[in-house]
């Protein structure tokens, strides 16, 4: 994985990274590393709105605080991704369209209905499009990858099978601030919604290739961020990690876990980001989580990655 700190773009890139929005990504990573960005569409009391182009996460939290609004999604279309890989074919010749977990999204489906059209109609192209099987900010971490090995000069075949390569090695740990959103948007079956509520717990949980698994049921926000400390601890060792901390309208939190991550470790990058509206809807605001990723040689000694 790349130190975003250190490393900027060297030598004209042979491959473009897109991704959609439900992707953590930090508007000044998207710009430093020319990624293309496809939105996903919020409703919101019956008016469509373009996630991070029309509505930002901090005026959205906002809204669902008040508890005023009725918000759906619905992934990109064929055509919005057609008009991102038009676009990004004009940076590089080749394109790494990488989406969210095809179990989470119809994105992966309409992104490879759009890469086809895309090839078709412009000779020479040639578009792979990658199932993350992860999302929010472990599927940023990825895309921040294969940018910086684009922007290496590796050329397509090369990144894709780096990107396959890193997907195992990626962990996403988060906390939820209230478990009403999950369970309204139908996918609460694997956490026990009812008891979880009736305790009051703050449940942990880890997202790991494309299948999320509740890791603890703390009392209180202080000792879940403890046990998201201690989990990865577990996970990475004493590995240098690429880190990604998402804060739903929970920047105070996000910090402290911040400097506790860059107390305890070998941290070779990390930086925090806003949870994209588009996953927000599901996991309502106070959602706290970390996504980081060991580098292979450090990866294989571990047990259990």
């Amino acid at each position: 994985m790349v130190d975003q700190r250190q490393v900027t773009p060297q030598v004209a890139p042979q491959v473009a990274i897109v991704v959609d929005s439900s992707a953590c990504l930090p508007a000044c990573l998207v710009e430093q590393w020319k990624i293309t960005v496809v939105p996903h569409t919020l409703i919101i009391d019956g008016v469509p709105l373009q996630d991070g182009v029309d509505i930002q996460p901090t005026d959205f939290y906002r809204l669902l605080r008040l508890g005023q609004k009725d918000v759906t999604t619905s992934a990109p279309n064929s055509n919005a991704f057609l008009q991102a890989l038009t676009s990004a074919h004009e940076l590089a010749p080749d394109v790494l369209c990488i989406v969210v977990a095809s179990r989470f999204s119809a994105a992966y489906e309409t992104a490879k209905v759009a890469a086809a059209t895309a090839c078709q109609s412009t000779p020479g192209l040639r578009v792979h499009v990658m199932d993350s099987r992860t999302a929010a900010g472990a599927c940023a971490l990825l895309a921040l990858d294969a940018a910086q090995a684009a922007n290496s000069g590796l050329p397509l075949d090369f990144i894709v099978q780096r990107t396959e390569h890193a997907i195992p090695r990626l962990r996403l740990l988060a906390t939820l601030g209230d478990l009403s959103y999950l369970r309204a948007s139908g996918r609460v079956s694997w956490l026990g919604y009812s008891a979880a509520s009736a305790l009051r717990i703050n449940p942990v949980f880890e997202l790991r290739q494309g299948e999320p698994h509740l890791l603890a049921k703390p009392r209180s926000r202080a000792r879940a961020i403890n046990c998201m400390i201690e989990q990865m601890r577990t996970m990475a060792g004493d590995a240098r990690i690429h880190v990604n901390i998402m804060e739903a309208d929970a920047a105070t939190d996000a910090e402290s876990l911040l400097q506790e991550i860059e107390a305890h470790f070998d941290c070779r990058d990390i930086f925090v980001s806003q949870m994209t509206p588009v996953i927000g809807t599901h996991t309502g605001p106070g959602l706290l989580g970390v996504a980081f990723c060991m580098s292979p040689e450090e990866a294989s000694t571990l047990s259990g990655i």
